[in-house]
This record gives structure tokens, sequence and C-alpha cells, in this order.
């Protein structure tokens, strides 16, 4: 069933970025709304959708852990729907999807397919855990540096 769902929305959206250039163009906010909608945040774990406020070609979709049970290819399909999308209402527009931790769960390579990044621990919404030394695990922007 879930298969089915991407695939409807990959036409859906085929059909829609297919028509013609004089047609309505989609708006930044109509994408908003649609990723941020009530079908997207029950089927996909949608929380919150709005563009970087420093960097407005930057839509950030925060998502819930409902989205690490999706399968990996739905997953991947939606992530590259929702780019489309939004690259058809901003020009050059760049999508994040991040996790219940604040944490990237898809990249996407230069031609748009999607990368997935799964979560990290056991439960996807828990912080990272700490090493024994007590620092903080993380990636090199959230850790602290130690002096030598």
């Amino acid at each position: 069933m879930a298969a089915r769902a991407a695939t409807a929305l990959a036409l859906a959206l085929a059909l829609a970025l297919a028509a013609p250039a004089a047609a309505h163009r989609v708006s930044p906010a109509e994408v908003v709304a649609q990723i941020g909608g009530a079908e997207a945040r029950e089927r996909y774990g949608v929380r919150e959708v709005a563009p970087d406020p420093r960097l407005p070609r930057l839509l950030v979709v925060r998502v819930d852990a409902r989205w690490d049970a999706l399968p990996p290819a739905l997953r991947r399909e939606t992530a590259e729907a929702w780019r489309a999308l939004w690259r058809h209402a901003q020009p050059q527009g760049v999508l994040a999807v991040a996790g219940p931790d604040g944490r990237s769960r898809v990249g996407f390579d230069a031609a748009g397919r999607a990368q997935l990044h799964e979560a990290v621990g056991a439960d996807a919404g828990a912080p990272p855990p700490a090493d024994p030394a007590g620092a903080p695990r993380g990636d090199a922007k959230t850790a602290p540096t130690r002096r030598r």
C-alpha cells in the first residue's frame, strides 16, 4: 500500500511539473502547505515545514520517528518528490529532512537522488550517547573540542 501511495505521489508530481511553462507556477507557500499538510503529517511523520529564515531557498522538513519506520524506498521516493516540488517553486532550492534528534535524515547527490542517513542509537529520538570520558558524541560541529 505504501508503494502505491508513493507511486501516486510521484505520478502527481510528474504531471504537475510537465505542465506548460505558462501554467500556474507553484509558490513556495503552496509547497510548504502541501508538504506540511494533514496527509503528509499522518503518513510521513512531518512535524514542521518552513524555509530557513537566514537562507530562504533552504526548506527544512522536520519529521518524527514515523519517518524512520517507513520502508527505505518510500523515504527515498518521498524525499526526491519533495525536493523536485521545492525546486519547481524555488529555483536552486535546497531541501533538508531533519529527524526528531535534529540530525539530517536525507542527503542528495548531484543528480538529485536521495541518500538516506539512518537514525543514530536504538531510539531515533534519543540524543547521542556520551563516551566513557563524559564527552558527548556527535559530529565535529556539535562535539566539544579538547585542547592538547
